[in-house]
């Protein structure tokens, strides 16, 4: 398995950079925080403060820790972190909830991306919360800590004389580290409090219910077919950036797979990702009009909140992406008018009307549907941007962006640069291969281009992380043939900074095969059947 515990042996030097990656940073602040809100934050704050003072100018163990927040709080840290920190993985939670008795049955298990393992035996002590949203407008939340491989949990407390329960939502704030999997008639009155926008369910938890409800169908637990429902019901009202966010990321996976099937992923784009996507492209817009016209509601103001640019941003990629013909119009349209600013003299990129024309945070999308429209033209254009560029911000947007070209001679061409090193930083280079790994049309030359110059590659990049993200970006493809040609390429070649890396990657990519395999035909299925 490529996974690993947050707490692991180091085996070799080399090891040592590799295993601070998203496991040891992102799921060791997440148990941070969800410790925190078991404990509540100011006994945890306490415990800190009693930690920190005993143990000042000295040395400790992970354990020193969790003594000094059990002995503030009365809790058993030790034993219910033992199994977050020394174990792998984390569970996913299935619960019913029997509305007549106003039971709650929560069964674990461990959640893989790979799907269901029914006989993994572990067991993790899960600080469970849980929202209980009441007829009468009033909601409450009951909290229990779940070691068992089932329990039932009774609500009837929590209903009082409101007598019955509009709705649940486990992990309240998603502060816990676990996927929740609801029964059909739980999902479906979380469905509708999404498309109600009923006030509630927060944006943390409307984006926990998206995040669990993806990663679910992702891995085999529910058809993604449920998944496309519940993403449709932020359609009509969702205005939250970070909702939206996770749901671009959860769909730039399935996308991923669905490029497999060339007529499929067309259906795709037009059916169900302009369909996804319209309602928020109408409010968010494109910021100022280039024509002298603002009348338009979706106009940028000067003190519009930088989560809406933000989420305009995220909104005209997807749309540019699942080429809505109005959207990338208006992106060729401003790209134009931007170069012919940014090229007319020194430092025209940073200029504010160009800032204005096409501002920092949307240049990426745009470029990069400039290449795919005009091919080597868009290609040269974007690359004269690049080479005038004086923020190095700017030249990495731009380096993104080239990843877009189709052609075998501009893939090449693009490969070539990061390797050799004259243009393109040698820190810089890993951007180029992440970029063309990530572009269905030019993966398999860039894996061939990985094979060809593996020994230079090796030797300009062996010794720092670059040659992990490089492994990395392996995890694109969703072919079992092609990770077992991955897998026999590097049977006899060492790679200590990168042998993590490449075991996600490899496992990434069965994944992705797995889930193809799975839900292709259920896809195709939901798109003849879409309005």
């Amino acid at each position: 398995a490529s996974s690993h515990p947050i707490e692991v042996e180091v085996g070799h030097p080399d090891e040592i950079d590799e295993i601070f990656d998203m496991i040891s940073y992102s799921k060791g602040s997440c148990v941070i925080r969800m410790l925190a809100e078991f404990l509540g934050k100011e006994t945890f704050r306490k415990g800190l403060v009693r930690y920190l003072a005993r143990h000042r100018y000295g040395n400790t163990f992970t354990e020193d820790l969790w003594r000094a927040l059990a002995e503030e709080s009365g809790q058993p840290v030790e034993d219910v972190m033992r199994t977050w920190t020394k174990q792998t993985g984390f569970p996913v939670l299935s619960v019913a909830l029997d509305a007549a008795t106003q039971q709650l049955v929560v069964k674990q298990e461990r959640f893989l991306r790979s799907g269901p393992v029914p006989e993994d035996p572990k067991l993790w002590a899960v600080p469970v919360s849980i929202y209980v949203a009441l007829p009468d407008g009033k909601s409450t939340v009951v909290n229990q800590l779940v070691r068992e491989r089932e329990a039932t949990i009774d609500l009837t407390a929590a209903v009082g004389d409101a007598g019955a329960i509009d709705f649940v939502k486990l992990n309240v704030g998603q502060t816990g580290i676990y996927r929740v999997n609801y029964d059909d008639a739980s999902r479906g009155k979380l469905i509708d409090a999404v498309v109600n926008r009923d006030a509630r369910l927060s944006s943390d938890d409307r984006f926990g219910f998206e995040s669990d409800t993806f990663d679910l169908a992702r891995s085999g637990f529910i058809p993604v077919t449920v998944a496309l429902d519940v993403l449709m019901a932020f359609a009509p009202k969702e205005d939250d950036y970070t909702v939206w966010a996770n749901i671009c990321d959860d769909l730039a996976d399935l996308q991923r797979i669905l490029r497999t099937d060339e007529a499929l992923y067309a259906d795709f784009k037009v059916k169900y990702g302009q369909k996804l996507f319209a309602a928020v492209s109408e409010r968010v817009g494109w910021g100022p009009s280039i024509d002298g016209n603002n009348d338009d509601a979706a106009e940028s103001k000067e003190d519009e909140d930088h989560l809406v640019r933000m989420l305009r941003e995220r909104v005209v990629a997807k749309m540019c992406g699942f080429d809505h013909k109005p959207t990338v119009d208006e992106a060729i349209k401003r790209f134009d008018k931007f170069f012919a600013l940014a090229t007319s003299k020194k430092g025209g990129d940073s200029d504010p009307q160009a800032a204005l024309i096409l501002p920092p945070d949307m240049r990426t999308s745009v470029y990069s549907v400039a290449i795919r429209e005009r091919g080597k033209a868009g290609y040269d254009q974007v690359w004269q941007l690049f080479q005038q560029a004086e923020l190095h911000e700017e030249k990495v947007r731009c380096l993104f962006s080239l990843g877009a070209a189709t052609s075998r001679e501009l893939i090449e061409r693009n490969l070539n640069l990061a390797l050799e090193g004259k243009d393109v930083r040698p820190q810089d280079a890993f951007f180029v291969f992440r970029a063309v790994f990530a572009n269905s049309k030019a993966n398999e030359i860039a894996w061939q281009f990985v094979q060809k110059n593996w020994d230079e590659i090796v030797a300009k990049f062996g010794s720092s992380f670059i040659l992990a993200r490089i492994v990395g970006g392996l995890d694109s493809f969703a072919s079992n043939a092609k990770a077992d040609e991955i897998e026999a390429f590097f049977k006899d070649r060492e790679t200590p900074a990168a042998d993590r890396a490449l075991l996600q990657s490899l496992e990434k990519i069965r994944s992705n095969a797995a889930w193809l395999a799975r839900d292709h035909d259920k896809v195709k299925q939901y798109l003849a059947s879409a309005k």
